[in-house]
């Protein structure tokens, strides 16, 4: 064989494993590409989800926080309401609402622990009678009756005798139509 020939075929020869060689190293390099692109791809999925998982997280306790400081703001501002309605010393039925009001405030879920214990101290002072009225009854010589009303609703009427009247004795009282007064319940406003 001619030796230009022979050179012919062997550029040739090498020319084919050339670009059999190129062609499958790109072969190989985009199966490997496409692999990695789909681990890529993957992972990518898989960050992206616990990403906006946390997000959700952090969202969800947000706005749990913010509907809970909401219920505390309203839970105290009826607290405030119900208390100065309790207290109000000229209208026996605003009275009577607001203790009513702290009552239900204090069953209810809009209050939590500290809550209901502001809700009982308005309570206790709600329901205290003041000395004064009381000791100004005492000084004026008319006989006092204490009424024990743990339930705005129901009245339990209980005799005190004075200090000049012994227990017992008949002492013209206002269950017996005469002078008397009475603390608590129904006359609230007038021992304020």
């Amino acid at each position: 064989m001619d030796p230009m020939v022979e050179s012919a075929w062997i550029a040739a020869g090498a020319a084919v494993v050339g670009v059999v060689s190129t062609a499958t190293v790109g072969i190989v390099g985009y199966v490997i590409s496409r692999k990695t692109n789909r681990e890529t791809i993957a992972g990518a999925k898989i960050s992206t989800d616990e990403t906006v998982a946390a997000s959700q997280m952090t969202s969800r306790a947000a706005i749990e926080e913010l509907e809970a400081r909401s219920k505390r703001e309203e839970a105290l501002r009826n607290l405030r309401w119900a208390a100065e309605l309790a207290i109000t010393p000229d209208d026996k039925r605003r009275s009577d609402l607001g203790l009513h009001m702290l009552e239900t405030l204090r069953a209810s879920k809009l209050v939590d622990t500290d809550g209901v214990q502001l809700v009982d101290a308005a309570l206790r002072a709600a329901l205290s009678v003041p000395a004064m009225p009381i000791e100004s009854i005492k000084e004026s010589g008319e006989e006092l009756r204490v009424v024990e009303d743990p339930d705005p609703m129901v009245a339990r009427v209980a005799d005190v005798p004075s200090e000049e009247e012994e227990p017992g004795s008949e002492g013209g009282g206002a269950d017996e139509g005469g002078p008397g007064h009475s603390c608590g319940g129904e006359s609230r406003q007038a021992a304020r």
